[in-house]
Parts: C-alpha cells; structure tokens; sequence
C-alpha cells in the first residue's frame, strides 16, 4: 500500500560535476577521479522528509553523467513543488542552468538550494540568481521537515532555522546555518533504495589523445559509504571542512554505525568506504566499531581517511583484524615549515611510521594524500615533497593535488589583508576554486606543483619499480591482488592511450 503523502513535494538534484583534468604526460595522457560515491548529504535529507510524511525522491545527475535537458525532463516528470539542488563548487553551474530554466518553465514551484557552496555564499547567491528562491544553511536534516510543514500548512517561512529567503519587497533574509544537530543516532539510515539501480565505485579515467581506459576495482562489486561522524576537532588552516563546523566533531554511537553496515551486508554490499573528515579522531571509538565488526563475524573490507596522530600500531592491527584495508592518511609536506603553516602538529617521520605501522599491520592499501603550493612553499620544497611521497616503500598510492582556495575561506582571507588579492579579484572569483600558488611572489611555484603532482601519478600507474612493488605485494594480500589485477587489465589500453 502506498503511504498518503502530504504535500508539498521535493525533487531532490545531485548536479552534474564540471570536473577537471590532470594532465599526467602534457599532450598526451591525462586522469579523472570520478569520484562518485554515494550522495549522502541529499539521501539523509530526502529520508527524513519522507519519514516525515512528505513525499521525496532523488536524482543523482552526476553518477549518470545527465546533461542539463535529461535533468530538466527528470524534474518536469516528477511534478515536484519543491526543486532542491545540492550546490558544490564543480557543481554550481549546471545546478544555475536547470534551477534557472525549471523556474521559467514552472514559475509556481519553488527552488531550494542546499550544500556547502550554498551554504558558504548564501546571501551572493540569493542576491545574483533571482530564480533561487531558498537556501537551506547547514546541517538541514531538521529545518526541511520545518520547511515543508510551514509550507504545507501556508505559514510563513521566516524564522526557520538557517533557511535563506525572500520578502515580499525583495529584501533578503539570511540567517546563520542551522545549529549542529548534536545527536546523530536520532536521524534515520539514508534510503539508498532511492537512488534506485545506480552502481557506485571510484573509477579512474585515463584518456590519451585519441582513446581512454578506465580503472576501476571495485567495478563488480560496488562501495557502499558510510559517514560515523561529522566535522573534525582539528583545524587545519586549508580544509574547507574544518570552516565550516567550526572546529566541532559529533559522532554517532558504535552501535548505530554497526547496524547500518548490518543493513547493508543483507542488502548485498561487501566493501565500504567511511569518508570521514577524521575516523580516527577517537581511538576507543574505532575500536568499539572494529569490535562489533569483529563479533559479527561479517566478511567486509573497508577503507577509511585519518591523521596519523592517532595512528597507533595497537590500533591499525585491530582495524585490520575488522577487515579495514585501505587507510588514507594526510601527510601534506614533507617541509616541517609547511606543515606548521597549514596547522598540522605532525611531522614527515610521524607519517612515514604510521604507514609502516599500517603495511606492518598488513592493510592492504596505504595513501599518502599531498598538498602542494602553499604561500610559504618554494620550488624546491614542492621537490622534496614528491621525493618523500615517491621513495616510500610504505606508501603505496601517493596522492597530491594543489592548494585551493575559494572567497571567504582562510587562507583566502589573509592573501587579502595580505594585498596579495584585489578587490576585482573577490568580486570575480566568489565561485571559483583557486590555486593559491598563483597569489605568491613566486611565479614559477604553480608550474613546478603541477609537475610535480603529474610525476607522482606517473610514478604510481607507469613506474616499473612500483608495479613490481604492487605485484609482490598482492601475493600476500587478496584486497592489494583486486587492484593490482585492474592495473594490469588496464595497461594494454594505457599504452594504446599513448601511443
């Protein structure tokens, strides 16, 4: 039987990512992580409103590759009263470009915007795009339901915690984000059934001029991800994340996350991913979780982010006995002066013994995630900062990435009162994700960094010393084996690629 919905009803968007690529060989061979992994943020709250009588449903734009027409159907179709968009940075424009023709075609339906670009430069975007009606600030499991009663029962909208509006005379209301919700084991599993047969996995493009290969291990089993907690008690001076919950970390209880990863072993996943912004902060929490894991006897493998700071030997072997393997680790820099800039308390030594202490434990992937390009970094110091990633028997996957920053983040404020950013600057970037290399006195920083990221990839997917690492290491390791058996079932179409 099917439930009596209330009105209103909400079509929820994932928008389809611009993306980017990485140019590994200039001119000749180039990479896109994909990255699609669950929506979770747009499945918690399409749960809590139908939870709540409302009818919700989902549409993952980005995981389909939907061009904007295909998506514009899909919300035609659903006859939706409420058109919510989740607005990331990659994300915004084809987010503008169906929000701004479904209002012009639907001018009585309203249009929501959600997420952490939103969230970030509400009142910008609420006074440049006129057809976006309301933007939900912050953690919005709670304020939709209040949105959608208010709405339901034609009250008026205003006081509803973090929510950006529009008063009669045009003037614009925008309240702070809504206030952290403190207990997360009240809010309910995300539906994944709602995103109906969509297949998830981290799939890797490699495209070279005329033709493009991808890797992708997990292409026959599918990931499923799980979030344990929210925000970070740390403050690193480049994460977005860290801005945003203001230093603050929640978690959901042990026996809450265990029995998600229960539902979804019946449902028929085996391998997860925890995309924590740190699932180590509390080393007697994970504990707690590999405990249960381990009592369940369930046959999972799983991979999660953390600092090395809590990356005990004690710790990384318990993870291992529950099936974790695939640890990613923010390394950084290999430059104690740069690791001071970005807030980061650890040292080059410290995260080179945590991956050993993670491959001693016999975890079959360790990552060592690279930052390069920061204010205070030289040419040669991004230089040293490859050659620490790449001679590391321990790391087995070193990634790097340039430092980027957006208006109104950090280390994007100080480059201003710094007069390193103009005026001009702030009111053209507001939605631009920039490489703050291109803010120093040193103009040749940007050029190096990129070389240097192209060389660690190079390093992982063309070095014959590496691949050979990779292959002894899948002798002892069946979760290593997975990967290492996609990167040889790829190399043939690699070499096509650059031929």
């Amino acid at each position: 039987m099917s439930p009596a919905w209330k009105r209103p009803k909400f079509a929820l968007v994932v928008p389809r990512q611009s993306g980017g690529w990485l140019d590994v060989i200039p001119g000749r061979l180039q990479i896109r992580v994909h990255g699609l992994t669950m929506p979770l943020g747009v499945l918690y709250v399409a749960t809590v409103l139908r939870a709540s009588g409302f009818e919700a449903v989902v549409l993952d734009a980005d995981r389909r590759r939907m061009e904007d027409e295909a998506i514009l159907a899909w919300l035609i179709e659903s006859e939706a009263d409420v058109a919510g968009f989740s607005v990331l940075i990659g994300a915004h424009e084809c987010a503008y470009r169906v929000a701004r023709e479904y209002k012009r075609r639907r001018p009585d339906s309203l249009v929501l915007f959600g997420g952490a670009h939103a969230t970030h430069q509400a009142a910008r975007i609420m006074e440049t795009y006129p057809f976006v009606d309301l933007i939900l600030r912050g953690e919005a499991e709670e304020s939709v339901v209040l949105l959608a009663e208010a709405l339901d029962e034609g009250r008026s909208l205003e006081g509803i915690p973090g929510l950006c509006l529009r008063r009669p005379g045009g003037a614009v209301v925008v309240p702070p984000p809504a206030p952290f919700i403190e207990d997360l084991d009240k809010l309910p599993y995300p539906d994944r059934t709602l995103l109906g047969k969509e297949f998830y996995s981290l799939p890797i493009e490699l495209a070279g001029r005329k033709r493009s290969v991808v890797y992708d291990p997990f292409r026959n089993t599918g990931l499923a991800t799980i979030v344990t907690s929210r925000g970070c008690p740390y403050q690193c001076r480049f994460c977005f994340c860290g801005m945003m919950n203001r230093g603050r970390w929640r978690t959901r209880s042990p026996a809450n996350i265990l029995g998600e990863i229960e539902d979804l072993h019946r449902a028929g996943y085996r391998t997860f991913f925890f995309p924590e912004d740190n699932f180590m902060v509390d080393p007697q929490r994970v504990e707690a979780i590999c405990d249960g894991l381990i009592q369940r006897k369930l046959k999972i493998h799983w991979a999660t982010e953390g600092s090395v700071r809590a990356a005990s030997a004690r710790l990384l072997r318990k993870m291992k006995a529950a099936g974790c393997e695939g640890v990613f680790f923010g390394m950084e820099s290999a430059c104690e002066h740069v690791l001071k800039y970005y807030g980061k308390p650890i040292a080059p030594e410290q995260s080179l013994a945590a991956a050993k202490a993670a491959q001693e434990a016999g975890i079959g992937v360790v990552v060592g995630s690279f930052i390069l390009g920061a204010p205070v970094e030289s040419a040669e110091d991004c230089l040293r900062t490859l050659r620490f990633a790449t001679r590391q028997a321990a790391i087995d996957l070193p990634m790097m990435g340039l430092l980027t920053m957006t208006p109104g983040d950090r280390i994007w404020n100080e480059l201003r009162q710094q007069g390193a950013i103009s005026d001009d600057a702030e009111s053209r970037l507001w939605e631009t994700p920039c490489a703050a290399a291109d803010f120093g006195n040193d103009a040749s920083l940007r050029a190096t960094a990129e070389k240097c990221i192209a060389a660690a990839y190079r390093h992982f997917f063309l070095n014959p010393l590496c691949l050979g690492r990779a292959v002894r290491k899948s002798a002892v390791n069946a979760f290593h084996r997975r990967l290492t058996v996609e990167l040889l079932r790829c190399l043939p179409g690699l070499f096509r690629a650059l031929a």
